[in-house]
């Protein structure tokens, strides 16, 4: 019989405890090899409730501490870091260049700047902007825009420094996003918009979008915004003219050209003409149509012209009038002498008689036609300038070269046709004429 030692035989015996649940080790935020496997695996950590809320909430601030707070240094951003050309911004900060290394710069940063506390603030884009606004980076990041501008040597963009400036700073709220726009501005032979895209010799008649001409969405941004600048000088300046000579390098604004006449626009030798919607296609103040031809010649037929709507003075025939009259030249109209009206119509605008209008009275289209394509080479010719650069108010742009290009325009309504004749001229001239629509 075994018998049981006495230390054995005597002791209470207690069992040594085991563990309940398996230990949990926190995350370590260092460990992950960037943000999106972090997040995924914080996330995966809080739905099986490996990780508190709290722990989450703690852990997933920290991720964004060190894969996206700490590529700027809160004491000088890289437009203070980076010294320009000219020498500005020389400041102590810009000199000293302190490394940003933690959290508690950005926290240190906020409360000098009176800002929501840094538990407030999550997102790094509302740091960022944060930061810019503070007076003292405000001023160094101005300097750094107009020190480019200048760099460029761009009398148009030199001339609007300061409205140009002011769109550039506030267009982008994060001043490292704005970066990569900054190191183009500063190149003096970048354009932002590609000239011969926008302006191709042999013209462009369907409408593309500005995108496919524009460098970027920030600069176009920037065209928009700068769309109704008005050149000193030139109180009849459209909108749009301005802003692409301030984006475009190779591209100039004129300063000292006539209301219609001349080209608003400079592209090398070729002078060009930049119209929106409602722009007038024709030599206002240079050549005026000589209506009393019109007249003589009907009084001759005894044809009586319509009378202007809601009792205004004088008799007008619009061009939709005319295209009525073709409509029916078999039948209502089967005696009115279209041929012989319509020469006599051509040598009172154009000082000529048109064989294209003539050869277009086959149908109301082809009228149309003709009439939008000799009224724009009358006006190209008159006026002096090569083209015609449409942008319309949704962001598309044609230009034309000659009114043959119209058509397409014409097909789909986008030409506003007015008057062939009046007795009695409208307060503006240009009423009267032909218009993009």
């Amino acid at each position: 019989m075994c018998m049981k030692p006495w230390f054995i035989k005597e002791a209470e015996i207690i069992k040594f405890p085991t563990k309940k649940s398996n230990v949990v080790t926190m995350p370590n935020v260092n460990s992950y090899p960037d943000f999106i496997s972090g997040v995924l695996d914080l996330q995966a950590k809080l739905k099986d409730k490996t990780i508190s809320q709290d722990s989450y909430n703690k852990l997933y601030a920290d991720l964004i501490d060190r894969f996206r707070m700490q590529r700027e240094s809160a004491e000088t951003p890289w437009f203070l870091r980076e010294e320009p050309e000219s020498g500005i911004m020389q400041t102590p900060q810009a000199q000293q260049m302190p490394p940003e290394t933690d959290l508690d710069k950005q926290k240190r940063m906020l409360a000098r700047l009176q800002q929501k506390r840094i538990g407030q603030i999550k997102d790094p884009d509302d740091i960022a902007a944060q930061i810019k606004a503070d007076p003292k980076y405000t001023q160094a990041l101005v300097k750094r825009i107009q020190s480019y501008i200048m760099n460029r040597k761009d009398k148009d963009m030199i001339e609007f420094i300061e409205q140009v400036t002011d769109l550039i700073f506030n267009l982008e709220k994060n001043p490292k996003k704005l970066k990569p726009w900054l190191m183009q501005l500063k190149d003096p032979k970048n354009n932002f918009i590609d000239p011969n895209g926008l302006l191709p010799v042999k013209g462009q008649p369907s409408l593309k979008s500005l995108n496919s001409v524009v460098n970027d969405s920030y600069s176009l941004k920037i065209l928009n915004a700068l769309r109704n600048v008005k050149p000193r000088g030139r109180s009849d300046a459209g909108p749009y003219e301005a802003a692409i000579a301030i984006l475009a390098t190779a591209i100039t604004f004129t300063r000292d050209g006539q209301e219609g006449i001349g080209g608003d626009i400079y592209f090398g030798k070729r002078k060009i003409e930049v119209k929106t919607k409602g722009g007038p296609l024709y030599p206002v103040k240079k050549i005026l149509p000589k209506m009393e031809y019109i007249t003589k010649f009907i009084g001759k037929v005894k044809f009586k012209a319509p009378n202007r709507a809601k009792g205004a003075e004088g008799q007008l025939l619009s061009v939709r009038d005319f295209v009525g009259m073709l409509k029916n030249k078999d039948s209502q109209f089967k005696k009115f002498p279209f041929e012989n009206f319509i020469r006599t119509v051509s040598n009172s605008w154009f000082g000529f008689e048109s064989d294209r209008l003539v050869q277009g009275l086959k149908d109301p289209m082809s009228f149309k036609k003709a009439w939008a394509a000799e009224v724009f080479d009358f006006y190209k010719k008159t006026a002096g300038h090569e083209g015609v650069l449409y942008i319309s108010n949704e962001g598309n742009f044609a230009y034309f070269v000659n009114g043959n290009q119209l058509s397409e325009f014409v097909e789909q309504g986008r030409i506003e046709f007015r008057n062939l004749y009046w007795t009695v001229a409208a307060d503006q001239d240009r009423r009267d004429y032909l218009k993009f629509y």
